[in-house]
Formats: C-alpha cells, structure tokens, sequence
C-alpha cells in the first residue's frame, strides 16, 4: 500500500523562509489520482487555511511512502542465531579445517555483533528511526511559525508578480535586443 503526502513547504532549503514564516505551511494526505494530486494538495490548502492561492515563495512537494516497508523491530534472540549461524556457514566454507577455532576467535573479536542486549537496543533504535521519518511525526514539527503569512491575498500578490517579470523582461529586449539576442544564441550552442 503506497501512501502520498502532499505538503506545501518553504522553496529554499538553504535559507531560513523570511520574517519567520514556518518551513512548511501545509500538508495532507493524498488520495486522489497521480495526475490530479497537485490540484487536491491546492485545493485543501486553500480551503483548510482560507488563503486565496499559494504563497510564490512556497513550493508543493508530494512524498510517497510504502507502509508495507516499514521497519519491524526482530526479536533479538532470532537476530543473534541468524547471525551466528551466517558466522558457521562462511567459516565452513571459507577455511573448513579451522572453522570451529576461527568462529570463537570471531566471536570474541565482535563481541558487541553477538551481544544479545547490544541486540535488542539496535532493534529498538531502527524501530524508533523508523517511526520518526514518517512525515505525520516529521511535518508537523516544520509548521511552527508566524502567521503572518495569512494576511496577504496570494492570489493578487502572484499576479502582479507575474506581470513585473513580464514587464521586466519585455523592457529588457528593448532596450538591449542585440545583447540579449546574443546571449540567447550562445545559450543555444
């Protein structure tokens, strides 16, 4: 069974998002179709936050998990006796006149690798490794911030985004149309 959580989450990794703002705004579990998950994601946000459109410093990401991956802590007396017998197997092989002899002095070498309670608190490690890197334990904890990001109208606010970068550039090709020609031109090659 595959899991997708979608999230809206702060477009920089590498620096902190402005006046604040949480590392991520957003996020859900997702259970529509592959091609229209992005449209969901939007649509929840807009309507769980009230917020008209997706701040332009955000982006939307989708993370899919297999539940049926997931790590399951082993007894430990069962690791030990796999491990061990794995020992035997490649000692008989690897030096059958020796083996006996050279499986004690491996055993006494590692001893931390066939200590039962080293074991068990490995298991319990991964076990808790496991649960800590699904994102309904991980998520939560980036959505601590400043609200303020609430009170603008994205929707407005991206639309006049849009109409400077358009403006800034149609500026730019008249003012400078050999220039920038040239510059398309070597990107070309």
């Amino acid at each position: 069974m595959r899991v997708r959580y979608g999230f809206i989450q702060w477009r920089f990794p590498h620096r902190p998002p402005l006046r604040g703002w949480p590392q991520v705004l957003y996020w859900c579990k997702i259970m529509s179709s592959v091609c229209t998950e992005q449209d969901e994601l939007i649509d929840n946000f807009k309507r769980d936050t009230g917020a008209s459109d997706v701040p332009f410093l955000y982006t939307t990401c989708v993370e899919v998990i297999d539940d049926e991956k997931m790590y399951k802590a082993q007894d430990p007396e069962r690791v030990l006796r796999q491990r061990i017998k794995k020992l035997e197997t490649t000692m008989r092989d690897k030096f059958p006149l020796f083996a006996d002899d050279m499986i004690q002095d491996e055993m006494e070498k590692k001893k931390d690798k066939f200590d039962i309670d080293k074991i068990a608190e490995d298991q319990r490690f991964r076990q808790e490794l496991a649960i800590s890197v699904l994102p309904e334990n991980y998520l939560p904890s980036k959505t601590e911030g400043s609200d303020e990001w609430k009170k603008h109208d994205w929707a407005k606010v991206n639309e006049r985004r849009r109409g400077l970068v358009i403006a800034r550039s149609r500026r730019e090709c008249r003012e400078h149309p050999v220039e920038i020609f040239i510059d398309k031109e070597k990107r070309l090659k």
